[in-house]
């Protein structure tokens, strides 16, 4: 990770939601997906201060 952000890359991480902790220091945006019928889906975006934030209600 640190290897990316030396060189100035962007890197997509795609991990469950309960090891976020991993990529944390990591990343500054978050986009959730969720899909509670199979039918339709939706996109939730926010920065890594919000999401610790909601994880902590």
């Amino acid at each position: 990770m640190r290897l990316f952000k030396q060189i100035d890359l962007q890197l997509m991480v795609i991990t469950p939601l309960d090891k976020i902790n991993i990529v944390e220091d990591y990343i500054s945006s978050v986009h959730l997906t969720e899909n509670k019928n199979t039918h339709n889906s939706r996109l939730i975006s926010m920065t890594i201060d919000t999401c610790k934030a909601k994880q902590q209600e």
